[in-house]
């Protein structure tokens, strides 16, 4: 009961957090189990939340044992179908740790049909990276599968969860789905090597996961290739034919692959590019502009594009403002609350979400009060306001990008006017930046299809 309602708030707070909450492949996801679910770890608390709000069934939470620390937290945690798992570093010296009760307990869960989640490199960090995996996940079900003579139907079901900014608010967040893997299959080797087939298939969850996440070399590759993605995506995406969903993800996968190889093969090539994009961007810095405004589709706008501009911002000002002050304070208490709780950035975003479901009900029921008290209006103008209080806060998102955009857009114009050799030796350091990485794009591409 107490699952399936916070489910259903997870759900819309989920939908509200992102800016675009994405799940590819959905069809591949089992409705029933047994099933364990394994997916890569970069969020903490965030990744199973947003895991089990696009799941039918009710699942379970293998969970680093060292959280279950007092009665308090053991209670709330189970009530949230969390269980302890214990690894070397959770216990102290000189003690073993003993899982065997939690592989049991796993064992008879699948048996009935359960599903866990498991994220089997152990421990979470923000980066776009695949640290190495824990082989609990292959004990467990192959466990589970030779205690009931491979007869269950266990399946493994691999996750890749993408966030752009993960502890950002109205970030955008990428989730692919994969095919099963049928545990069955790996009892022939199971029954000749345990150690050996809990090794492979290890191996074939790593290689799995690495399909459907970003992964980069190192965190210099991973800032260069995020540079690119800045200044090239938005070319590349009216290239590429791929659904929308899925296209920037696909995109950010190629350009990570590509830095991958130039550093391989041409790291003075790499070099090279990333010392032009350090001097643009300084460049921009300096100036307070962005590169978008370089862009054709947003270079110069017509008259009546201005004007029209103009009585939206003139318009859309009085509700902007009521938003503002209606949205602000719970808004703002969740940011200045995690960042005062936590340095931890992994830690930031999910007790923004957990935080803002408290603050956003909490002060739209005191301001409905308020209003219905001071101005004795009608039920229906009340429910009225109290539907608005949301809508208003999602107006103040949106007017205060396109006015920000706006002003960036003024801003370049100003100093265009002031500064027009300026700004054009940076529109040809673009365009030179640009044309490098279409070559480069060239011979990427041409050695990829001579290897295939």
């Amino acid at each position: 009961m107490i699952y399936n309602f916070l489910k259903i708030i997870v759900r819309l707070t989920l939908r509200i957090f992102y800016r675009k909450f994405t799940v590819n492949n959905k069809q591949n996801t089992p409705s029933k189990g047994p099933l364990i679910i394994v997916a890569n770890h970069p969020n903490t608390l965030m990744d199973p939340v947003v895991i089990a709000s696009f799941l039918k069934q009710q699942i379970y939470f293998l969970t680093n044992g060292s959280v279950f620390n007092t009665p308090f937290k053991k209670k709330l945690l189970g009530v949230i179908n969390m269980i302890p798992i214990y690894r070397k570093e959770d216990v102290k010296e000189g003690e073993k740790t003993d899982n065997k009760a939690v592989f049991e307990k796993c064992y008879e869960f699948l048996a009935k049909g359960g599903t866990l989640i498991i994220f089997p490199e152990g421990y979470s960090v923000n980066e776009r990276n695949l640290r190495k995996l824990k082989t609990g996940t292959a004990r467990i079900a192959l466990g589970a599968e030779a205690e009931y003579d491979f007869k269950l139907g266990v399946k493994i079901l691999t996750i890749g969860l993408n966030y752009s900014e993960a502890p950002k608010f109205r970030s955008d967040l990428f989730i692919d789905v994969d095919k099963p893997i049928e545990v069955k299959s790996y009892q022939a080797a199971y029954e000749k090597d345990e150690f050996k087939a809990v090794e492979i298939l290890t191996d074939e969850m790593r290689e799995r996961l690495e399909n459907h996440i970003i992964v980069s070399q190192s965190d210099e590759d991973d800032a260069l290739a995020r540079q690119v993605e800045a200044i090239y995506k938005p070319i590349l995406a009216e290239e590429v034919d791929l659904p929308k969903k899925q296209r920037d993800f696909e995109i950010s996968k190629e350009i990570v692959e590509a830095v991958k190889y130039f550093s391989l093969q041409q790291p003075e090539r790499v070099e090279q590019l990333r010392t032009d994009l350090e001097i643009y961007q300084n460049s921009l810095n300096r100036l307070h502009l962005k590169d978008a405004e370089f862009t054709n589709k947003s270079a110069f706008r017509s008259l009546s594009d201005n004007l029209l501009s103009f009585f939206y911002l003139l318009i859309g000002f009085p509700f902007y403002l009521f938003g503002l002050i209606h949205n602000y304070i719970p808004y703002i208490i969740p940011s200045k609350v995690a960042h005062k709780l936590t340095k931890e950035i992994e830690y930031i975003a999910p007790m923004m979400m957990i935080i803002g479901t408290i603050t956003f009900p909490f002060f739209y029921a005191l301001e409905i009060y308020i209003f219905q008290y001071f101005t004795q209006l009608h039920w229906l103008w009340v429910v009225g306001y109290g539907v608005f209080l949301p809508i208003s806060g999602f107006f103040v998102l949106y007017y205060w990008s396109f006015l920000r955009d706006s002003r960036n857009m003024t801003n370049f114009l100003a100093i265009f006017g002031r500064r027009k050799a300026i700004v054009e030796r940076l529109s040809e350091m673009r365009e030179n930046i640009i044309l490098d990485l279409e070559l480069a794009k060239k011979e990427y591409l041409d050695r990829k299809e001579a290897m295939e």
